[in-house]
């Protein structure tokens, strides 16, 4: 079964708020992923919490990874998640947080041909400081799938909001591009098949330099399961 993206949604708040939400265009398929990653920040002072992502049919989603930048001098946080084989048709996807803050964010994919059971071969996320605009010079940091042919899939937040344009990462698809859904910082989100199991990386370019965060997980197809590793560099594990 050949793995395939069916649709992307985002959603976000400039505004004070305890969530946020992304509408997918149709319900998701019998037996999907969703996956996807959240923003937010850190406000005066305090940790700001993601306590959960949920949608309108009361699935149980994953937090995968959950970094700040902090250590680069910039209160903002990030997060990876997934739903997978998903029977009920939601369409409505929401980042919930403690306390309520701005500039709030979540970006989603749904993608058909996914493993229903452990599905996650692996994963990693990086903070990087300045990467510049070198080719594919944002990355998410390698890591090592276990399992062949993997969705390698990746999210990207520009954390100063200077972006004015992000390009795939060589093999990459872009599905979510240079948006800003929080009325400030920039997110994409893309995608790639890694033929053959081993060592790989999220990676994108950016048209002019910002401070980022980049994460990536890997899926496998039916039959093989998860088994991969995972790397967080740069960032302060929440």
């Amino acid at each position: 079964m050949t793995i395939v993206h069916v649709q992307s949604a985002n959603g976000g708040s400039n505004a004070s708020a305890a969530s946020c939400s992304a509408t997918f265009g149709a319900a998701v398929g019998s037996g999907h992923l969703i996956a996807g990653f959240a923003f937010w920040p850190e406000a005066g002072g305090t940790t700001l919490l993601l306590s959960s992502i949920s949608d309108d049919k009361g699935n149980t989603y994953t937090i995968v990874d959950k970094v700040s930048a902090t250590p680069i001098g910039t209160n903002r946080d990030f997060a990876s998640f997934y739903c997978a084989n998903v029977t009920n048709a939601p369409t409505v996807i929401m980042a919930n947080f403690s306390p309520s803050t701005n500039l709030i964010a979540i970006l989603v994919d749904e993608y058909s041909g996914v493993a229903t059971v452990s599905p996650l071969d692996g994963h990693a996320m990086q903070v990087q400081a300045a990467p510049g605009t070198g080719a594919n010079a944002v990355t998410s940091g390698n890591f090592t799938t276990a399992n062949s042919g993997d969705l390698i899939y990746g999210g990207l937040t520009c954390l100063n909001g200077s972006s004015s344009g992000t390009g795939a990462g060589t093999g990459f698809t872009l599905r979510i591009n240079n948006v800003a859904p929080n009325g400030s910082n920039f997110f994409d989100t893309e995608d790639e098949i890694q033929s053959a199991a081993g060592s790989v990386a999220v990676t994108l370019t950016l048209n002019v330099g910002d401070d980022t965060i980049t994460g990536a997980m890997a899926f496998s197809p039916p039959g093989s399961g998860g088994g991969g590793s995972a790397t967080l560099m740069g960032a302060a594990c929440l």
